[in-house]
This record gives C-alpha cells, sequence and structure tokens, in this order.
C-alpha cells in the first residue's frame, strides 16, 4: 500500500535521476514524475488525515458511508418540515378563505 513517506521517496529518486539528464525532455519528465509523487504524497496524507478523524457520534464505532447517511437524514428532515409548514399555510388559507362559502377556496385551488 502506498503511503506519503514511501512517495516521497520515489520523488526523490525521480529529482536524483533528472539531475543526471543534461537539459531536455528526458530530465523534464523524470521531474515532472517527482512532480507527482510529491502530489500523490499529499493527496494520501489528506485522505489518512480524512479517514482519522473521530466520527460524530464516538459511541458508535465508524462506518463507512455514515457521513453520507448522516446528512442524508437532516436533508430529509429539513424537508420534511418544510412540507409540515406546507401544510400549515395551506390549512390557514383555506381558513381564510371559509367565509367565501367555499367558491374562493375552490378558485384557489385552480390557481
Amino acid at each position: 500500500m502506498l503511503n506519503p513517506k514511501t512517495c516521497r521517496e520515489h520523488a526523490s529518486k525521480c529529482t536524483q535521476t533528472a539531475e543526471t539528464f543534461p537539459p531536455g525532455e528526458q530530465r523534464q519528465k523524470f521531474l515532472d514524475m517527482a512532480e507527482d509523487w510529491t502530489r500523490l504524497a499529499n493527496s494520501v496524507e489528506g485522505l489518512e488525515a480524512s479517514l482519522s478523524q473521530a466520527p460524530a457520534n464516538s459511541n458508535e464505532p465508524y462506518r463507512f458511508g455514515s457521513r453520507i447517511d448522516a446528512q442524508q437524514s437532516l436533508t430529509a428532515k429539513r424537508e420534511e418540515e418544510a412540507a409540515h409548514d406546507g401544510d400549515i399555510g395551506l390549512q390557514s388559507m383555506r381558513r381564510d378563505l371559509e367565509p367565501l362559502g367555499g367558491r374562493g377556496a375552490d378558485r384557489a385551488r385552480t390557481e
């Protein structure tokens, strides 16, 4: 498995190899590979850091995808609250239109 140390070692070897070539295409290819290995090391470090963070609820073990589940639950809760608020608004509007004998309520539904 790749780790940041191994990636940086490869980057160093690429840089050392590049220094053995005169300026030109071959030298540049090794310098480019060294940059790629360094970028990969940084990515692996970032991934390791994000995976090592404690789960939101420390009483439960970390489960892959749990953050996605938590976000989906939060979104569903917000949608449910918005729907409930919309129902309350609709009930209020119907109550306001009742004095019109239902004609206004029917018109409001068709508009």
